[in-house]
């Protein structure tokens, strides 16, 4: 057994530090995925033995059936990095036997060699991001395409359970953009990203791809390869099972990518990566475009379960914007993103994406929290990377008052992407409920620096500071929201705000003007309550809660942990009202 911490192999011009797990050539990192690391360990550490295949495999994959293949392509990495060829250099093959490493090694001792910046960890990569690829001629008005494939290749990589994959709304920004790959890298807080190109000249393409370790600025890994082509399908399914086969069997520890049960028609399938793009936007008016995407994908391709998801999806992201803007009642919205989920399950029962959706519409609208919280873990369970799941799932957590869990529930969500605005501000939202409320104030005022119009991190950080008595100052925030009749969210703090100051006058002139919008448009009851309940009228505080849990609101959710409702808590009418939704001590 060698003692790592004191030898360093050199050999063809090269240092192999198996402490550091560091390849160098010229003094300069050279970047190796650590299963081919491992084979090159190895291999030199026995230098100069037949290396069987049996022995080569079990070494390299204890816990993962492969074939032969997948060591075939981890030597071609080993001997492309060493820029050598099958037939000469440092790696010999013995046709149906195995490997032997036959170049001449030296051993020195680490203590006598200086050190060179670098080296990886043993768990390889474990944070990585897919950014948008290139279209070197792109067709006018298939901007959205390159982002659509990205995403489809982080959803393959999505079984990846020891490397976090960035979700597609972290990426995002760089769509159409020149983006510097490590530059991207660092800002995604990744050790690596995949990078590439594709150039199209009639039916064919020619596809580059790279993963390019963002540590030391080298690429890892990349392929390039041609492909005939006819629709969009075909060029995702070449590019995603390329890299995703390569990717896992480089990256140590996981199972092979599943294949997707059912090949979607062409046309169907171009309809859903446009619709993936336009949900990654987030706004009401790409959801509803989103939505018509689906429809014309299942219009096609009726047994296409991920564009089954993909419109239960965009049913719950657009039934969750009410909460903000004048949107649609969750009535309208969520027994369509159920019935979406079931159709996806029934086509494919381990798609992880209808699991989650399905838990969400359970816990929040019909608060049947043990089995909406089962759909979610099962979810988590067939993609650990499905940030949806993770963050839904520390939200249910948080509703049934069990805050601790949330709070580590949610860094897990926060772990597959840092910069995600939504669970950041909700990691907020989850300590304000918690009681911890100067945290809150904290952590709140940080998300609102990362991106200012995100109007949601703005209520709750007036909330919190509500809470604390700093009434100007939660004004402050409730005033950037900009509410207006189409966005009255912002309406309701300010008016409640200015009923707690003691202003009755000027919250009235407010809620009176909320409830006119109200007549025409959605306004949540759950907020109008809020406002009744600053001014003293529990009365018709409770009326409007009742309204509420007839609405099916997403606040409703917490009613057992809701602050501005204490003072309801001893009204007759309170503990049926927590009963109807399931909260009942």
């Amino acid at each position: 057994m060698r003692d790592e911490a004191n030898v360093i192999y050199e050999f063809a011009g090269r240092r192999l530090d198996p402490a550091r797990r560091l390849l160098t050539h010229g003094g300069r990192p050279v970047a190796l995925f650590p299963r081919c690391l491992d084979a090159l360990l190895l291999l030199v550490e026995r230098r100069g033995e037949l290396l069987d295949k049996d022995f080569l495999l079990r070494s390299l994959w204890p816990d993962v059936v492969v074939d032969e293949n997948s060591l075939a392509k981890v030597i071609s990495d080993i001997r492309r990095t060493l820029g050598e060829t099958r037939d000469s250099g440092c790696i010999e093959t013995l046709p149906r036997r195995g490997y032997r490493f036959v170049a001449p090694v030296e051993v020195l001792h680490a203590a006598d060699v200086a050190p060179v910046p670098g080296g990886t960890s043993k768990e390889g990569i474990r944070a990585l991001a897919v950014l948008p690829l290139t279209f070197l001629n792109p067709e006018p008005g298939h901007e959205w395409l390159s982002l659509g494939l990205a995403d489809a290749l982080i959803s393959r990589l999505g079984h990846l359970r020891h490397t976090l994959v960035r979700p597609t709304s972290s990426i995002t920004r760089y769509a159409g953009t020149a983006v510097v790959p490590t530059q991207a890298g660092r800002e995604l807080g990744v050790d690596a990203v995949i990078t590439g190109s594709i150039r199209r000249a009639g039916s064919m393409v020619r596809v580059s791809v790279q993963l390019v370790s963002v540590a030391i600025d080298a690429v890892s890994w990349a392929e390039k390869f041609d492909a005939e082509v006819s629709s969009t399908l075909a060029l995702e399914d070449s590019i995603a099972e390329r890299v995703a086969t390569a990717l896992t069997l480089a990256l140590a520890r996981d199972a092979p990518p599943s294949v997707p049960r059912h090949r979607a028609d062409a046309d169907a399938h171009e309809h859903y990566i446009r619709a993936r793009y336009l949900i990654a936007k987030r706004t009401r008016a790409s959801l509803q475009e989103a939505i018509a995407c689906l429809e014309r994908a299942i219009a096609i391709d009726p047994r296409f379960a991920l564009a089954h998801a993909g419109l239960s999806e965009s049913w719950i992201q657009l039934g969750l914007r009410a909460a903000v803007s004048q949107s649609l009642r969750p009535r309208e919205a969520m027994p369509k993103a159920r019935a979406a989920a079931e159709k996806a399950l029934a086509l494919d029962d381990e798609l992880s994406e209808a699991h989650a959706t399905l838990g969400q519409v359970l816990v929040t609208y019909e608060w049947n929290r043990p089995a909406g919280m089962a759909e979610l873990q099962r979810a988590i369970e067939l993609n650990p990377n499905n940030q949806n799941a993770q963050h839904w799932y520390a939200m249910a957590l948080g509703g049934l008052g069990r805050f601790d869990e949330a709070l580590a529930q949610i860094q897990r969500a926060l772990a597959i992407d840092p910069l995600a605005v939504i669970v950041n501000a909700n990691v907020g939202y989850l300590l304000y409920r918690a009681g911890r409320i100067d945290e809150a104030v904290t952590k709140l005022r940080h998300t609102v620096a990362m991106e200012p119009g995100f109007v949601m991190t703005r209520y709750r950080l007036g909330l919190a500071l509500e809470a604390r008595g700093r009434y100007e100052e939660a004004l402050a925030e409730f005033e950037a929201m900009q509410p207006s009749s189409a966005d009255p969210l912002g309406l309701t703090g300010i008016a409640r705000t200015r009923a707690l100051m003691g202003q009755q006058a000027e919250a009235r002139r407010l809620l009176d003007e909320l409830h006119t919008i109200a007549r025409t448009g959605y306004v949540p009851a759950a907020t109008l309550a809020d406002v009744h309940v600053a001014l003293g009228e529990h009365d018709r505080a409770i009326d409007l809660l009742e309204q509420a849990v007839e609405e099916r609101a997403i606040i409703v959710m917490w009613m057992s942990t809701e602050r501005h409702w204490d003072p309801l808590r001893t009204h007759p009418k309170f503990p049926a009202l927590l009963e109807r939704v399931g909260l009942q001590d």
